[in-house]
């Protein structure tokens, strides 16, 4: 992780890359101006007027992913890059997902039975540590099967059809899922795959 006081350049620009929904911006610290996504919660606060903001991000091989934002007074002074990930942080990482794997069965076993009430057939999952994902199935029409990841880059491709793929990979936050939401996600989904097969 890296941290940094940063000036947005650019306003950002929406973007969709095949499942991904993204902003992407400009900004500017005192390393030089660079390139930086982000997911739409974290822009709630941004406006034309706030400029200045405190960014922790993760690098990538497109930039920086922002993890967390705090838009601050424009006349704070902008600073370089400043890497803040330790032994410390990847300690409390590994204690994050370890408790998540405990958390995650039961909240799975509600889905699956959401959608056996809602399309009238049985579904199985199975939790996969690398990458850290859920995996639903339904059990008489193996085409209707999900991948659910915290990352869409290290989901594996499901279907040979780039359409078919693309609907069957869901991006979501594993340690904050909506049931309800994830759920009509899904259903929709399924319409579309039923029709195209």
């Amino acid at each position: 992780m890296w941290k940094t006081i940063a000036r947005f350049i650019s306003k950002p620009i929406y973007h969709e890359v095949q499942f991904m929904k993204l902003y992407k911006a400009t900004l500017e610290n005192k390393e030089g101006r660079f390139v930086c996504s982000f997911g739409e919660k974290y822009l709630r606060d941004y406006s034309s007027e706030n400029k200045i903001c405190f960014l922790k991000c993760k690098k990538t091989s497109f930039g920086f992913s922002c993890q967390a934002i705090e838009f601050l007074d424009n006349n704070e002074e902008v600073t370089s890059w400043v890497e803040t990930a330790g032994k410390a942080n990847k300690k409390e990482t590994i204690q994050n997902q370890e408790k998540l794997k405990k958390e995650l069965p039961e909240k799975v076993q509600i889905l699956t039975s959401l959608l056996a009430k809602e399309t009238g057939k049985n579904w199985t999952f199975r939790i996969d540590s690398q990458p850290f994902s859920i995996y639903l199935e339904c059990s008489k029409k193996p085409h209707l099967r999900f991948l659910i990841s915290n990352f869409a880059k290290n989901q594996v491709v499901l279907d040979s059809n780039p359409a078919l793929n693309h609907l069957k990979n869901i991006y979501v936050d594993l340690a904050k899922i909506d049931l309800y939401y994830l759920l009509k996600d899904i259903e929709e989904r399924i319409k579309v795959i039923e029709r195209l097969n």
